[in-house]
């Protein structure tokens, strides 16, 4: 039985590609209004659970409901129609069609008299999408081809938008957007709140993620290891420096301070730290060290429970 007071409801949801256990019985609650992030390395399975929930492809076994409804998109357009958008990763535009007829594609119908499409009623509509949400104006009578990836990317979400969704999906919008059009979705997101409506997002601006976003859901390997509230996560780079040269006071206030950390990929890259991933319980090596410490010095026995890494 499912739980009515959630939007969204996964249960047991598995995805394989050939021997590739992509998403492994995932169980994922979303509720109205709620803003999520999802947050793990490449190939941790992030993609591959929103592509179902938007019905880009088939689970291959597991149950979704949808308002306590059982739910089951066969196609992107079944699940538009029921309340469910995806602005995906990739350009997802027919670029010899304009923008406009890119808004509508495979919903033009109601724009058609004898077969024939009047583009003006199109972008019309398309424009009154744009309107009702704040963004700013597009040309949609231009070829989409013809555009840049920032122009096209804002065609996609008012595509998604004109759909009226009461879900929304963004899979790295925001690495597309310049700073003004990143205000117009992070006013966007607002709204949605307000208005009751939930929205799941990928972002690998793990800081952006974390101050957009109520929650963080953290996957490894395909597994979704924990939800953690957005505002209970810090991320450290400097911390672990400090760390490093044996500052206690500050990494000691971390601790006390923050449930779940997060440590960014960028330790990687300033001090070759090998082998760091996203996950609950994974223990590198340097970890295994800050593990030891924080329990003989700051008597924080959980520690290698409560760090997530993000690689």
């Amino acid at each position: 039985m499912s739980d009515s007071n959630l939007i969204l409801e996964v249960k047991g949801l598995n995805k394989w590609f050939g021997a590739t256990y992509a998403n492994k019985n995932i169980d994922f609650q979303l509720r109205p209004g709620e803003v999520r992030g999802l947050a793990g390395e490449n190939g941790s399975g992030k993609s591959t659970l929103l592509t179902q929930i938007a019905g880009i492809q088939p689970s291959d076994s597991g149950e979704m409901f949808l308002n306590g409804t059982p739910y089951k998109p066969r196609s992107p357009l079944d699940a538009t129609s029921s309340g469910v958008a995806i602005v995906v990763q990739e350009l997802g535009l027919v670029p010899n069609l304009p923008a406009g007829i890119n808004v509508f594609l495979g919903n033009t119908k109601r724009f058609s008299r004898f077969g024939i499409i009047n583009n003006r009623k199109v972008y019309e509509a398309a424009n009154q999408a744009l309107s009702q949400w704040g963004l700013p104006p597009i040309p949609f009578q231009r070829l989409s081809g013809d555009m840049n990836v920032e122009s096209r990317k804002m065609v996609e979400l008012a595509r998604a938008l004109a759909s009226d969704p009461q879900i929304l999906i963004l899979d790295e919008l925001t690495q597309s957007l310049s700073h003004d059009n990143r205000t117009v979705l992070y006013e966007l997101i607002r709204k949605f709140k307000e208005m009751g409506r939930s929205i799941i997002l990928i972002s690998h601006d793990l800081e952006e993620m974390l101050k957009i976003t109520d929650s963080v859901s953290i996957l490894r390997d395909g597994e979704l290891l924990a939800e953690v509230p957005s505002q209970t996560v810090v991320l450290i780079d400097e911390a672990y420096a400090s760390f490093v040269s044996t500052d206690t006071s500050y990494i000691k206030k971390l601790v006390n301070k923050y449930q779940n950390l997060i440590i960014s990929r960028t330790l990687s890259k300033f001090y070759g730290l090998p082998g760091l991933r996203m996950g609950f319980g994974f223990m590198s090596k340097e970890l295994e060290k800050f593990s030891r410490y924080s329990n003989e010095y700051l008597g924080y026995n959980r520690i290698s429970e409560d760090i997530a890494i993000a690689a």
